[in-house]
């Protein structure tokens, strides 16, 4: 089922857009890693709202989206007419993890096929060698 499906009964009174991010869904990986970043993945939201001829739109985020809607809201916001967050990630709502806690919630996905490359971006992420080139780049919103 569909990430979308979960929401039943809002397609009554809204038309719903679904956007499948780089990797996910139908769309294809990027090539530069960096490329990932919420921050860098805002223009892919306007870049959407623009093809669409959508002059402002209502955004409803779930979970880690949440802190790519904001993001979006807050460098658009004469686009965003409404925004809804369900189940925010925690920089979305204020809340700051340590490197440790990430090692640790990565980790209980070991068993996982892609886990040994998502382990070592996290790494770099953590070393802040994360970014065009792994310049040490830091995003707003981690």
């Amino acid at each position: 089922m569909p990430t979308w499906a979960i929401w039943g009964g809002l397609d009554a009174h809204h038309q719903l857009i679904v956007l499948d991010l780089p990797s996910s869904g139908r769309s294809s990986a990027l090539a530069d890693p960096g490329g990932y970043r919420c921050d860098r993945l805002v223009d892919v939201v306007e870049d959407l709202r623009q093809h669409l001829g959508l002059q402002r739109i209502d955004v409803l985020a779930h979970s880690a989206g949440t802190n790519l809607a904001l993001l979006h809201a807050e460098q658009h916001p004469d686009r965003v007419r409404r925004l809804v967050l369900v189940g925010p990630g925690g920089a979305a709502v204020g809340v700051r993890a340590t490197g440790e806690q990430r090692r640790a919630v990565a980790d209980l996905r070991s068993s996982q096929p892609w886990f040994p490359h998502a382990s070592r971006m996290l790494d770099a992420l953590l070393a802040g060698d994360v970014g065009a080139g792994g310049a040490g780049e830091q995003s707003e919103i981690e």
